[in-house]
């Protein structure tokens, strides 16, 4: 049956405007610009336009666009100018001739000119970008390497993935603050140096990266909590059991060793749900949480990138949505996540019944983030916990339970160096914690970052906050899929899509991650 007849009355007259819209700009936008590779500024960097683009279009925050050729910026004005159309939201002549642009009123700037420049990248879409794909990717598309600001530690002898900043954070007003525990980080001396990457297909916006110093008391450490809250840790225990459906799981989540537990998604819905048993012998100590390292699938990355697909040549225009703060957008662009969720912890009381305590929602496929779930004191011989869960969406690498001993403020450490690597035409922008300071990085940018730490560097615990957003490039592939009524259902009916993407993603879900970490554009 058609989707549309699904929706109750109202829901389809908001299908048909949200058509109707999409259609609509794509009729007013395709004779006006010619283009096979797009690239997005933020008005703040209007000064680091492309003058080699022979059309610019200003996204106006009240919804108009204007398509301009032959223009220049008027820094001291701050005006853009040139001969043009401005186009209303529901993309109708408003003006034609020559324009003058207030910089102030414009929320994205679009050019069409591919050039690897820091000057020009700042908040970047680029189309067009499968000739630097690997094979895997050209044959799987959906399945590309994506990655957030990608963070490396090395002993010495290996060098660890530790931390992927910001992963939710996917345009400049989703720009968010990332606590991730540096879990595997063991400093010997004071100086510590992580190595951050952009290894896939996507523009990284790094506004801070500070690292935090939680003090230990005894050895067992520090974790943070789903609110970013840091606890002192005096001792760790693992679960006598943990069951799922397909039976024990035990022997993959006692120890932090990469060995993780995880299921593959249902075949008919992918908004379905699971439950993860664990079972602890009560420590009968006053405050305890349930640990849990994870991280996710590529369900959501697969999920992010048929949305862009649907979307084709209108993301932009999808993207200057939530740029002018529109609440239609910013809904539509957290409803699959908000469908598939986290992981919610539920405690067994005295009773027999479930009390549920809280979820944790990490965004991320890369790297294994820990965190903690206070949990309410229950003086029992043991203690039973169960975490609910999208199927096929988690993979747990790690359970136990912390015996917790009050709260941390940490010593926050701003970094002492930025070094740039294979892109000496930019340099890296001093130190990452200036309000005035940003670091952009393209595919294949590398930076070390360093810090001083405190004496005695053994007895803390690291967290990195990071802060920025990052943009993914439009692939080819992926505007062939341009589908105005099946990113209109993403959008009005979470639900039904997620119900009608079953079958294709699970064509290849076996397959995914190896496509996945095989397709890195930089290693």
């Amino acid at each position: 049956m058609p989707i549309i007849l699904l929706l109750s009355p109202a829901r389809r007259l908001r299908y048909f405007a949200f058509v109707l819209t999409l259609v609509l700009v794509s009729i007013a936008v395709t004779g006006c610009v010619q283009q096979v590779m797009r690239r997005v500024t933020a008005p703040e960097n209007a000064s680091t336009l492309d003058h080699r683009s022979p059309y610019l279009k200003a996204h106006l925050k009240n919804g108009n666009v204007a398509v301009i050729s032959k223009w220049s910026v008027d820094q001291l004005k701050r005006e853009v100018l040139g001969q043009g159309t401005l186009l209303s939201p529901n993309r109708t002549t408003l003006e034609t001739g020559s324009l003058v642009i207030p910089i102030d009123s414009v929320a994205l700037f679009e050019t069409n000119v591919l050039k690897p420049s820091p000057a020009i990248i700042s908040m970047a879409v680029v189309t067009g970008a499968s000739a630097v794909l690997t094979i895997i990717c050209l044959s799987n598309p959906k399945t590309c390497f994506g990655s957030c600001p990608t963070f490396y530690w090395s002993d010495g002898k290996d060098t660890t993935l530790v931390a992927e900043g910001f992963s939710s954070s996917i345009a400049p007003s989703l720009e968010r603050t990332d606590i991730d525990a540096l879990f595997s980080v063991k400093p010997v001396s004071r100086t510590l140096s992580l190595h951050l990457t952009n290894e896939a297909l996507e523009t990284h916006v790094i506004r801070q990266t500070v690292l935090l110093a939680a003090p230990k008391r005894g050895h067992a450490g520090v974790v943070k909590d789903h609110h970013d809250t840091l606890w002192a840790v005096t001792g760790y225990r693992e679960p006598v059991a943990c069951t799922d459906e397909s039976g024990s799981c035990l022997d993959l989540v006692r120890a932090f060793d990469h060995r993780e537990r995880y299921s593959l998604a249902d075949s008919t819905d992918l908004a379905a749900k699971e439950t993860v048993n664990v079972t602890f012998v009560s420590p009968h100590h006053q405050s305890v949480g349930l640990v849990i390292g994870s991280r996710q699938t590529l369900l959501s990355t697969y999920l992010y990138y048929q949305s862009l697909a649907y979307l084709g040549t209108r993301a932009v225009d999808f993207l200057s949505q939530l740029e002018r703060g529109s609440a239609t957008a910013r809904t539509a662009a957290y409803g699959l996540g908000s469908i598939l969720g986290g992981m919610t912890v539920e405690l067994l009381q005295t009773d027999g019944t479930w009390r549920v305590v809280d979820s944790v929602l990490e965004t991320g496929p890369l790297a294994t983030d820990v965190v903690v779930v206070p949990l309410p004191a229950e003086h029992t011989d043991t203690l039973h916990c169960r975490i609910r869960l999208n199927k096929g969406h988690w993979r747990i690498d790690y359970l136990a339970l912390a015996d917790l001993d009050g709260q941390v403020a940490p010593i926050r450490i701003e970094p002492t160096e930025v070094r740039s690597f294979g892109n000496e035409d930019r340099k890296a922008c001093g130190l990452l914690s200036s309000d005035a300071a940003v670091l952009v990085t393209m595919p294949g940018d590398q930076n070390d970052i360093s810090y001083s730490l405190p004496p005695n560097p053994s007895q803390y615990e690291y967290f990195l906050e990071s802060r920025g957003y990052y943009l993914e490039w439009m692939r080819d592939e992926w505007l062939a899929e341009e589908n105005p009524a099946k990113a209109a259902q993403i959008f009005l009916d979470p639900e039904g899509f997620l119900k009608q993407a079953a079958p294709e993603y699970k064509r290849t879900e076996k397959e995914m991650e190896g496509y996945f970490w095989g397709s890195k554009y930089a290693r």
